[in-house]
């Protein structure tokens, strides 16, 4: 059985601890509880208890399940809530049934004494431009919709503590990276961006190590190609993503 969630509960945390699909969801409900009207969550009981956790924010759902849930149960529902795309385990998609529109792989930072230093000549702009980042990060691929409406989460995800902005600036911003969810315990990385020219100086490296050395477990989606950028700075591949559109 699937219910909305009213209130927290021990349960949707004990499956939202587990990965970095949870992390988002743990991430949205810091930031907007259950009050807003665009971002709701939802649990799966199984007989053995809680098996899996759904965000659906703003139209793009979430999904983190463990190896009791009812994935048919899960495929059902979401069709029906009308979402227009789903982050899930590539696994969860397959089984599901449903096709995935994009995807890649899941790495987690694990310090070791071969993980490389944060350089001290690379210091980030506390005062960092929204309107910056933002354009930084079109400009290099990232599809995220109408500024106004980027801005109103993620400012609201930074000053609730649910996420963190890091920004390069010379003077204009040249680097970013961020915590896009933190969950309390762990931080889900991402949104890492350089302007063409100044690529291969270290500057997105720098700034992830910066995130990800927070004492919390650190993890970031990323596509095959960046595989060995996020390997050569200690993260390690630990499953596949995939991203699911649902056409209206």
């Amino acid at each position: 059985m699937i219910r909305r969630i009213e209130s927290w509960s021990p349960e949707a945390d004990a499956i939202c601890v587990r990965d970095v699909y949870g992390t988002r969801t743990a991430g949205y409900y810091r930031t907007y509880g259950t009050e807003h009207p665009d971002v709701s969550f939802y649990a799966q009981y199984t007989r053995k208890g809680c098996s899996g956790v759904l965000s659906a924010a703003f139209g793009n759902g979430t999904l983190s399940v463990d190896e009791q849930a009812d994935l048919s149960e899960w495929a059902e529902f979401i069709r029906f809530l009308g979402l227009e795309t789903l982050l899930c385990p590539a696994a969860a998609a397959d089984r599901m049934g449903m096709s995935a529109s994009g995807s890649g792989y899941v790495m987690r930072f694990i310090a070791s004494d071969r993980t490389p230093k944060i350089q001290v000549c690379t210091p980030f702009d506390p005062a960092f431009s929204y309107r910056e980042v933002y354009d930084l990060l079109c400009d290099c691929g990232f599809a995220l919709g109408a500024y106004e409406s980027w801005l109103g989460d993620l400012a609201l995800r930074v000053r609730r503590g649910s996420a963190n902005v890091l920004a390069l600036r010379e003077p204009q911003t040249v680097c970013t990276a961020s915590v896009l969810f933190d969950s309390g315990n762990a931080v889900y990385l991402g949104a890492v961006a350089t302007q063409p020219q100044m690529r291969g100086r270290g500057l997105a490296g720098d700034l992830v190590l910066r995130l990800a050395k927070c004492g919390k477990r650190a993890d970031i989606l990323c596509k095959e190609h960046r595989v060995s950028f996020y390997t050569s700075l200690g993260f390690s591949q630990i499953g596949e993503f995939s991203i699911c559109h649902f056409s209206k």
